[in-house]
Parts: structure tokens; sequence; C-alpha cells
């Protein structure tokens, strides 16, 4: 499956800015798609089932605040 490869018609426009967003940080077109890719799949997961709450979130988020102003 790593090896396997697609081809995709995309307007020039788009292709143009891909490379430029790569360059700017670091890596390449076929990266950038990839991750874009697993961000879209990990999206309709969590959508499909999202995560339960977590109760203790806010309280850990607030003190972890409270700690980087110290």
């Amino acid at each position: 499956m790593a090896g396997d490869e697609i081809q995709v018609a995309l307007p020039a426009a788009t292709v143009e800015a891909a490379r430029a967003i790569a360059e700017a940080v670091g890596t390449s077109v076929g990266e950038l798609a990839a991750r874009g890719l697993r961000n879209e799949v990990l999206r309709r997961q969590l959508a499909a089932d999202p995560l339960a709450e977590d109760d203790e979130w806010l309280d850990f988020a607030e003190e972890a605040e409270e700690d980087l102003r110290r």
C-alpha cells in the first residue's frame, strides 16, 4: 500500500499554490496531499463516532495555562 501511486488532474493555480505551500513548510506536495487525506479521514471518523467528553479536560487546560503564565 505504501508504494501505491495515484495521479490527479488539478487546475494549474491549485498546483502552484500547493507547491508554494510545500516549499514554505519544507515538505513535498505529495506529503501535503497525504496529510490532507489523513485529516479528512479522521474528521469523518470523529463525525461518525465522536469521542466521549472528558470532564477533567477543562480543568487540566486551565491549570496548564496558569503554569505557562508563571
